[in-house]
């Protein structure tokens, strides 16, 4: 499996952003949710900007029911910090459907978080240029929906044509075999690996010797 195609979900220190850079992985999503156990804060997140910014990267920043202030407040820090450099290239925000409601005005390109069979109705017209796909988390979508992951693709690519010319782009919030499958057929663009649990030593603290093991292993599927 091509690494590139692996994006890390949850990245909250320069200890995890060094080791993933330094093993030539390059999508990063970092979550500003308050409730999240992969919370990062503002001031944080700007620092590692700062220190490993790279216009190879892609950054996504995941938002969850937040207010425009505060979506603003974090994107107005973080174009000052980059400068000049157009960071509409490779930054895309993640948002829910309340956060995207609240976002009237934006102009940054973004990801919709899916649920409930959404049909994108209550994006606006200005919005259509700026949503470039779908993330969809697979167990969620499965438990509710009572069809597979790709029967899901299918429906949500059947909507989005009546609404887009643009290609929707698909990322996957679990890794399994299905998901695979779909990367290797071209039929999704990106797997989201969460950085939980399942990878720390204890809270907060990722066991890397452990990460790195199931990175290379994950890699070589097929």
């Amino acid at each position: 499996m091509d690494f590139r195609k692996l994006r890390f979900e949850g990245v909250y220190n320069e200890e995890m952003f060094n080791f993933l850079t330094q093993n030539g992985y390059s999508r990063f999503l970092f979550d500003f949710s308050p409730k999240s156990m992969n919370f990062i804060p503002l001031n944080h997140f700007i620092q590692l900007i700062k220190l490993g910014y790279s216009s190879k990267h892609l950054y996504f920043l995941s938002f969850a029911q937040d207010k425009e202030f505060v979506v603003n407040k974090i994107l107005d820090d973080l174009y000052h910090t980059i400068g000049s450099i157009n960071v509409k290239n490779n930054f895309y925000l993640e948002l829910d459907e309340q956060t995207m409601r609240e976002l009237k005005t934006t102009k940054w390109p973004f990801f919709l978080r899916y649920k409930d069979q959404m049909n994108f109705s209550f994006l606006g017209h200005s919005h259509l240029d700026l949503c470039k796909g779908i993330i969809i988390d697979e167990d969620y979508c499965v438990k509710t929906e009572g069809m597979d992951l790709f029967e899901i693709i299918g429906r949500i690519s059947i909507e989005w044509k009546k609404k887009y010319v643009n290609k929707c782009q698909f990322i996957i919030n679990n890794f399994s075999k299905s998901t695979i499958k779909l990367l290797l057929n071209h039929q999704i663009d990106y797997i989201s690996l969460i950085l939980g649990k399942e990878y720390e030593s204890e809270y907060r603290k990722i066991d890397f010797k452990l990460l790195n093991s199931k990175l290379k292993n994950m890699t070589l599927m097929n």
